[in-house]
């Protein structure tokens, strides 16, 4: 059996799938996103997304292309198959690594598409939860900002400004290159080698821009009636997550733990919130290579915000004065681990493991790293580890409903 991933050089990866397929994808990734764009280019990157891949040659002859940006990278992939692999993967290297920035009518229309594609994204509870970041990290946190701001900054940009742009984001010391199949052939393996080698990338990039992020807002309350989507109003208890804790592979199993502890109805809490008339509590993390937050929410009628807040507090104590007994911490050792194995037998979920662990970590963790990983954490590290985020004096309370300015804590 081949092993789950091997290194060819220092920027291209070989992941082998686990289950049989003709399928063959190739990624090409950036480590620069949205949080290497100044104030005046966020955007930007987003808009040379669309140009690059709507500029690949003979685009026609490829099953699937397509590239994405999010705050912390820029991906770029084509699907193939066995048969045809190398002849697509060349044409997608052609595209992206050989661009030419002088079509200005190809510029106008992505500009245009990118108008409409987020002019029509009007999800409520996206923008709340952009409204929640900016209350938490300030105006500045890119990831945060308002829609207009990225409208008006792409309209601006020009062909000078998008082949700036891409001369900073593509260079040796962002760009990493991964080829996905099931068993492939030596001689596939080594024609795609020599086409990625024959790609010189420029040693010297462009400094990325340093964008200042204003530290966790702490021990705020918030009341916002903007933003509701039903009669219930929704009570958001956010964290601050420390960048230490988000490179941690450990701590963030730890993290996965609690939530588990916290939203399933196999333990207590979530038990304790359902006879109250509480759906769902969930804990969601959200993790940039400059900030992290921990948010606890839940969505309940306007009397019953008390009595949440104060079941929350409760469980938030417990966890820092008696961890959690050694019985639940197999159960949710169990869980874990039936999750990770599902997601390592998986085609797509080990390529999106591997390929987030080499943006974010710089090496691969694999199962076996993780399993004895899960067995090391228990009562006492769950409890350190609880006294370390969830400290209430630094927390910070947001409100979202109609009438949630009227609220009385």
């Amino acid at each position: 059996m081949k092993k789950p991933f091997k290194k060819i050089s220092n920027n291209f990866y070989i992941v082998n799938f686990p289950n049989k397929t003709k399928e063959v994808y190739f990624d090409i990734y950036s480590k620069l996103g949205y949080f290497n764009e100044s104030e005046k280019e966020f955007g930007i990157g987003h808009l040379l997304e669309h140009y690059l891949v709507e500029s690949v040659p003979n685009k026609e002859k490829l099953e699937f292309v397509n590239g994405s940006i999010n705050s912390d990278f820029m991906n770029y992939y084509v699907k193939s198959d066995t048969k045809n692999a190398v002849r697509d993967i060349e044409i997608l290297l052609k595209g992206i690594l050989l661009p030419k920035f002088d079509n200005e009518n190809l510029l106008k229309r992505e500009k245009s598409v990118i108008e409409n594609e987020i002019r029509s994204k009007k999800d409520i509870k996206i923008d709340a939860f952009n409204f929640l970041l900016k209350q938490n990290f300030g105006d500045n946190f890119l990831y945060a900002r308002d829609k207009k701001n990225q409208i008006v900054n792409t309209k601006n940009v020009k062909l000078f400004d998008l082949k700036n742009h891409y001369e900073k984001v593509f260079n040796e010391k962002n760009i990493f290159f991964v080829l996905s199949g099931y068993e492939l052939d030596k001689n596939i393996e080594k024609k795609i080698s020599d086409l990625v080698k024959g790609h010189k990338l420029s040693k010297h990039g462009k400094g990325s821009a340093k964008v200042k992020i204003s530290e966790f807002q702490k021990n705020k309350l918030v009341k916002n009636s903007k933003y509701h989507w039903n009669n219930e109003l929704v009570f958001n208890l956010c964290f601050n997550l420390p960048i230490k804790i988000c490179r941690s592979h450990k701590d963030l199993k730890t993290l996965t733990m609690i939530r588990d502890y916290l939203e399933d109805q196999k333990f207590y809490f979530a038990k304790e919130m359902r006879e109250i008339g509480v759906y769902s509590v969930s804990l969601d993390r959200m993790i940039w290579k400059n900030a992290g937050i921990i948010v606890l929410s839940a969505e309940i009628d306007r009397e019953k915000i008390p009595v949440l807040k104060k079941g929350i507090l409760n469980f938030l104590n417990n966890l820092e004065k008696d961890g959690i007994s050694k019985s639940d911490i197999l159960k949710l050792r169990k869980m874990q681990k039936d999750r990770l194995e599902k997601s390592f037998v998986d085609n797509m979920k080990r390529l999106n493991w591997i390929s987030n662990d080499l943006l974010f970590h710089n090496n691969v963790t694999l199962l076996k790293d993780d399993l004895v990983e899960l067995k090391e954490i228990d009562s006492d590290y769950i409890k350190n580890f609880s006294k370390q985020i969830f400290d209430i004096k630094k927390s910070n309370i947001v409100v979202f409903g109609k009438g949630s300015d009227k609220i009385k804590f």
